[in-house]
């Protein structure tokens, strides 16, 4: 496996210095590696080469992540090769030599506030019949009236997905999965001669979701108490993650940017379960995305969707006495106590 990147940060080691970042992708490396399988990195604007590995792979997957923009300090622009043809020709190239690639698409900003172009756009479009919506972000809120709408936490993530019944997202239905900064695909109805094109999730049409051409348009309402849908936005339903594949090629495309960092995929919360109060997995479906993809990507899916995703802890309760008091409890008691709780404060509030 190689995690491809231009500029930008190291992509498993960091954290270690005061104020240097954690590295995005470390536990995913080990994770992988426990999967036994091979990871490397490639910074393409360090070199235009794959690195080599020893011994040659049998087969490589390429995980192409999206260009890092150039930094606006003209003196780190000129200690960075922009991303340009040649860059592009090399993964490309590799690619194609490969058959296998996942690609992680997904909305992001320009230098100028615009967002910025899909910069593999041309070829998911012609080769594949894939065509990625840069221009576009999902937003969810809240409607709070007629036609107004009220941002909750993270507009920007997307956990509504629905899912095919494709083996990569077989499971997903019942993992919590967070698609953050997404931006939408369009599948060709009539795909390239010899694809076989399958969309993976999707976003339903529903009110309080829709995509955005111009986030200016939002951050101008940003103060007010609600806000409206800006003209032109568009209306689902929204493909997030497609695959295709030909007789020799594989490519999996997540419109979901950072959708498989160590931030997203190993996010911990608390949860409360028979045993007790225990740290679980935010989004089991992450991490269960990312593998299920590579796997089929090496044409392994004879183990795919193998035991239990990471972390999946619930709270269970056979059924007997426990169970028929706490169902006494939130039907009967609960309310009860609340009534009561109301009354007095009535009363106290009436002497």
């Amino acid at each position: 496996m190689v995690f491809v990147r231009h500029g930008g940060p190291p992509l498993f080691l960091g954290g270690f210095m005061p104020g240097q970042p954690p590295a995005p992708y470390a536990q995913i490396k080990t994770h992988l590696e426990d999967l036994n399988f091979e990871v490397r990195e490639w910074d393409l604007s360090k070199q235009t080469e794959p690195p080599e590995i020893d011994p040659p792979p049998v087969k490589t997957i390429y995980v192409v992540l999206r260009p890092t923009p150039q930094p606006m300090n003209p003196t780190m622009q000129q200690q960075q090769t922009p991303f340009g043809e040649q860059q592009k020709k090399a993964i490309l190239d590799a690619v194609g030599r490969s058959g296998r690639a996942l690609f992680v698409a997904g909305w992001y900003p320009g230098q100028f506030g615009m967002p910025a172009p899909y910069e593999y756009g041309d070829y998911l479009r012609d080769t594949w019949g894939i065509e990625v919506d840069s221009g576009v972000l999902l937003l969810r809120a809240v409607a709070v009236g007629p036609g107004e709408f009220r941002f909750g936490r993270q507009p920007i993530v997307m956990r509504d997905n629905q899912y095919g019944d494709h083996a990569i997202v077989q499971r997903l239905g019942v993992l919590r999965t967070a698609f953050p900064l997404v931006s939408p695909l369009s599948l060709a109805a009539d795909p390239p001669e010899g694809v076989d094109l399958v969309e993976l999730a999707r976003c339903d049409r529903r009110e309080g979701l829709w995509g955005i051409k111009s986030i200016q348009a939002y951050q101008d309402q940003i103060r007010n108490e609600s806000v409206v849908k800006a003209p032109g936005d568009l209306e689902g339903p929204f493909t997030t993650a497609a695959a295709a594949s030909t007789d020799d090629a594989k490519i999996v495309v997540i419109g979901a940017r950072d959708f498989c960092t160590d931030e997203l995929a190993f996010a911990r919360e608390m949860a409360v379960t028979s045993q007790g109060f225990v740290l679980r997995s935010r989004n089991p479906g992450n991490l269960t995305l990312l593998v299920n993809s590579l796997h089929w990507l090496n044409d392994n899916t004879e183990i795919m969707n193998l035991g239990q995703p990471i972390d999946t802890a619930r709270l269970e309760i056979a059924e007997g006495p426990e169970l028929t008091f706490i169902g006494v409890l939130v039907k009967y008691l609960w309310p009860l106590a609340v009534a009561i709780c109301g009354g007095a404060v009535w009363y106290v509030r009436r002497r």
